[in-house]
């Protein structure tokens, strides 16, 4: 009978063991899963930013084509402007000192 209560004073002792064992396992198993969340967390934020970079990339460079496209399209109807008022100046004088003329002399 003494045997058999050493035996059952063993089992215990070594099941109380592989508990312990067990309980330090899933401890660190949940801190591989907090820090795989965290490493993936950090990989999927750095993804972003690059995504968010390319896009602002992209979309600075567009900006300054259309702004190219837009400030020549200025030059342009200013030039046509500077050359209509250049070439029509004088008549326009003209126009309005004959007015102005026929106003007084009424």
């Amino acid at each position: 009978m003494e045997n058999l209560i050493r035996e059952v004073i063993e089992l215990d002792k070594s099941a109380r063991a592989r508990v312990q064992e067990l309980e330090a396992e899933k401890a660190k198993i949940g801190d591989f899963v907090r820090e795989q969340k965290k490493l993936r967390e950090n990989a999927f934020h750095e993804e972003i930013t690059k995504r968010i970079d390319e896009v602002r990339a992209g979309l600075e460079k567009e900006l300054a084509i259309r702004n190219k496209e837009i400030q020549a399209e200025y030059d342009q109807t200013l030039a046509e402007l500077e050359k209509a008022f250049l070439e029509k100046k004088q008549a326009w004088v003209d126009e309005i000192y004959s007015y102005c003329v026929e106003q007084t002399e009424e």
